[in-house]
């Protein structure tokens, strides 16, 4: 059997459960509540193409976004969109982490690494309000990032074994 067929096989049975035990009055779930599992979705797939192919960091990225959003907006539709002004960060956060699981997993580029890292700092900033953290985190994240430089400057810089 073909993998789509039996993706999609497995989505109709999920659908028509979902349904049933909703007809049933088993659950009180309001169908367009659950758009988000559409990102959740995608996002999921997006991500299994990311890890088997290493090559693919864009898949990475996106499918990482896709399901930070959409499980923020899956907490919205049932806790209320007001969570928006607590939860903003998120926007922040979900490249931020899209772009270091991107960096580790597949591309070990800076520019991953730093956009990881400055994106993911703000969205943890902004998320508790407390600048004071400001200075302190970038002082450990410089740190962090000329300690990696050092190390790969070493390394390049590092004589063969067995010269004199």
């Amino acid at each position: 059997m073909e993998r789509r067929s039996m993706v999609f096989g497995t989505l109709l049975i999920i659908a028509g459960l979902f349904l049933l035990a909703r007809n049933l009055g088993w659950i009180d779930i309001a169908l367009w509540q659950l758009w988000p599992l559409l990102l959740v979705g995608g996002g999921g797939y997006d991500l299994v193409k990311g890890f088997k192919d290493r090559s693919n960091h864009h898949a990475l990225t996106t499918g990482t976004v896709l399901v930070v959003y959409g499980l923020l907006f899956l907490a919205c539709n049932y806790r209320g969109w007001d969570l928006l002004g607590i939860y903003w960060p998120v926007f922040l956060l979900g490249p931020g982490l899209g772009a270091l699981l991107a960096y580790f997993w597949s591309t070990h580029r800076r520019q991953d690494l730093n956009t990881g890292l400055i994106l993911s700092g703000l969205a943890v900033l902004f998320w508790f309000n407390e600048w004071r953290f400001l200075l302190p985190v970038a002082l450990i994240v410089a740190g962090i990032l000329m300690l990696l430089h050092h190390g790969r400057v070493r390394e390049a810089h590092r004589e063969p074994e067995g010269r004199m």
